[in-house]
């Protein structure tokens, strides 16, 4: 970097505030100044202004001193990838091809082997006595609460990112509309998702009494506990991972649900908050080379089954059917992994 020819002192204009911003964030990206120099000419900025610039960010003990954190920050993350990659290399020896199912898991069982493990696994034979597993159908709904008003995400397929920016893609309508927009089709364009669910528990109170409870694995919890999704075939939950542990509890339809586990991160292309550019459903070699490092999990959720998503596990869910799922973080064990991830800053 220092490398840089400094012009001789002299008279020359300076640039603009944003260029001087763009300059600093550049050097402490690591980029060469000649280059940098050359784009800021090329976009027709003075010559003798960028290259008197460029030279005095170099000089500035700011940038210095900005400079000498920024190894520091980043020794500290190749350290932390380390221990991630070791893992990740274990995780591959280890050679899991396929979420494991397991039969009215017991309490002990489930804590030792899976949640305290990190592991995902498929639980069946804990929701049989649930009312809702025999009543709730797009009839039921509609004879029941068709005429409420619910929230519901919609307008989907018109941005990519979705998701990320849920809170433009909010609408309300009654029940019995949404019934019958998602009936026989398969779109991503309209989905009753978790982040609808506090507007959708005073809309739907008597649909928690249809839901039964999970004491082997779930602490008692009011108001009654439970994110509650209902969409047509094709909906999608694009890659990401969540701040807490996660129990999805399967009513209606069949979701395809890919798994890469938390030490995966290095090679997911984190690039937001909680978020991924990598499609875990069909994923592209040539973009994300280092993917081939990373086992998937593969797993249909079936009605009447429980999937467990540990703390972190990277996931992309895709509807199969018109689909039903409630999920809970209502766990005994403290499931509070939010508070140090705010205190060390979102990416």
């Amino acid at each position: 970097m220092m490398s840089y020819l400094i012009p001789a002192p002299g008279p020359a204009p300076s640039l603009c505030d944003e260029d001087k911003v763009w300059i600093a964030e550049n050097l402490l990206r690591g980029g060469d100044p000649a280059g940098m120099a050359a784009r800021l000419i090329q976009d027709g900025r003075p010559a003798d202004a960028v290259h008197r610039d460029i030279a005095e960010a170099l000089r500035h003990p700011y940038i210095r001193g900005a400079n000498n954190a920024r190894e520091l920050w980043k020794r500290r993350l190749a350290k932390a990838n380390w221990s991630l990659n070791a893992l990740a290399k274990l995780e591959r020896q280890r050679a899991q091809t396929a979420v494991p199912v397991e039969s009215k898991l017991s309490t002990e069982a489930f804590y030792e082997n899976y949640y305290l493990t990190n592991r995902p696994v498929l639980i069946d034979g804990r929701m049989d006595d649930w009312p809702a597993m025999t009543k709730w159908t797009p009839d039921y709904f509609v004879e029941r609460w068709g005429g409420s008003v619910v929230e519901a995400q919609t307008r989907r397929d018109s941005n990519p990112a979705f998701e990320i920016d849920a809170a433009r893609h909010i609408d309300t309508m009654l029940l019995s509309e949404f019934v019958a927009r998602v009936r026989g089709v398969r779109t991503n364009e309209l989905y009753l998702t978790a982040r609808n669910s506090e507007a959708n528990r005073t809309a739907l109170p008597s649909l928690w009494d249809d839901i039964g409870d999970l004491p082997d694995y779930l602490a008692p919890c009011e108001p009654r506990a439970g994110f509650f999704w209902f969409g047509p075939a094709g909906t999608i939950t694009p890659t990401h991972h969540d701040l807490t542990n996660n129990l999805m509890a399967q009513v209606m339809g069949r979701k395809r649900v890919r798994i890469a586990s938390m030490v995966s991160q290095p090679r997911l292309s984190n690039h937001l908050h909680v978020y991924s550019n990598v499609d875990l459903s069909r994923v592209d070699p040539a973009a994300f080379p280092e993917m081939a490092e990373v086992p998937v999990l593969d797993c249909v959720l079936h009605p009447g089954q429980l999937l467990f998503l540990p703390i972190g596990c990277w996931h992309h869910v895709e509807a199969l059917d018109l689909s039903v799922t409630m999920t809970f973080t209502n766990f005994k064990l403290d499931n509070d992994y939010n508070a140090f991830y705010e205190a060390n800053g979102e990416l």
